[in-house]
């Protein structure tokens, strides 16, 4: 038997016995790491374990790290150039239907005309703004995320 546990059995026959209480306290700890490196606690095991293992460990998260990057890195550009593909073709969109307007009045339909010119026009300053809310909003987002990070960190 440990000397903890005859420790409690003492503890408990002298409880029974003499009328004293007993108070057991546990302690427990846990640890939080979150991260792609294991803590360098971490590390010092598995190099022990295995010679050059710790080592492995870091190039592999330095390598997904790069690629992760590197995929990012992709997507905005991707992204720009979608943005761009866009914004040209709401151009050339534009552009048609207000000469098609310009032409209808030039016929004598001149209601018609004008409803395509106005039409494209609210249209194009319609996708305008929701643009710019949704990156305003977005941004917002972003900030309200960072400050909650900024604040985990000082707690």
């Amino acid at each position: 038997m440990s000397s903890k546990s005859e420790e409690i059995q003492r503890h408990k026959g002298a409880s029974a016995n003499d009328g004293k209480k007993i108070h057991v306290v546990k302690q427990e700890s846990l640890t939080y790491h979150q991260g792609p490196i294991p803590a360098p606690e971490e590390l010092v095991k598995y190099e022990s374990l295995c010679p050059g293992l710790a080592d492995r460990i870091v190039r592999m998260a330095e390598s997904q790290m790069a690629h992760r990057q590197g995929l990012e890195q992709k997507a905005v550009a991707t992204n720009a150039e979608l943005a761009k593909v866009g914004i040209y073709s709401a151009v050339v969109i534009s552009l048609a239907v207000i000469g098609s307007g310009t032409y209808i009045v030039s016929c004598g339909q001149s209601a018609e005309g004008l409803v395509a010119i106005i039409g494209s026009l609210c249209s194009l300053v319609g996708v305008f703004i929701y643009g710019k809310e949704s990156n305003k909003r977005e941004l917002r987002e972003r900030c309200k995320i960072m400050d909650s990070v900024s604040r985990q960190k000082n707690d």
